[in-house]
């Protein structure tokens, strides 16, 4: 099929998908951009959400006269902590299951460009099935 088109037309095409065989390769390999980032404990999202709220929670305690190290303050810190790093964890566990998205998005994407530029394999498996 594609054997039959000019040369031109095929080196058009091909330039046309090369940008997003480009993006499917990055995801595939590479996942989310911005991973890394977002799963920082020390300075990624939760991190950035939580920083407020935990200062927020220290100025309370500091001018209702309480001590840092009074118990009471102790275990409100201590059940702050906890929740934050439950957030973490569900984090977590949602980037993860956002970033295999991703490099399966990525891989789909390769593919269909594959079916673009030579679709005779892709179309032959239909009739094979089909005769089988």
């Amino acid at each position: 099929m594609l054997s039959n088109l000019i040369p031109a037309q095929i080196t058009k095409q091909n330039a046309a998908l090369d940008p997003l065989a480009a993006f499917g390769q990055s995801r595939m390999t590479g996942g989310l951009p911005d991973f890394n980032a977002l799963k920082d404990f020390s300075t990624g999202t939760v991190a950035q959400n939580s920083a407020p709220a935990r200062g927020s929670l220290i100025r309370s305690l500091a001018t209702s006269g309480r001590s840092m190290a009074d118990p009471a303050s102790q275990g409100l810190l201590s059940d702050f902590n906890a929740t934050r790093s439950r957030a973490y964890d569900q984090n977590m566990m949602d980037l993860i299951t956002k970033n295999e998205a991703a490099k399966q998005a990525g891989a789909s994407n390769l593919a269909a460009v594959g079916a673009a530029r030579n679709p005779f394999p892709a179309l032959s498996l239909y009739g094979q099935a089909a005769y089988s």
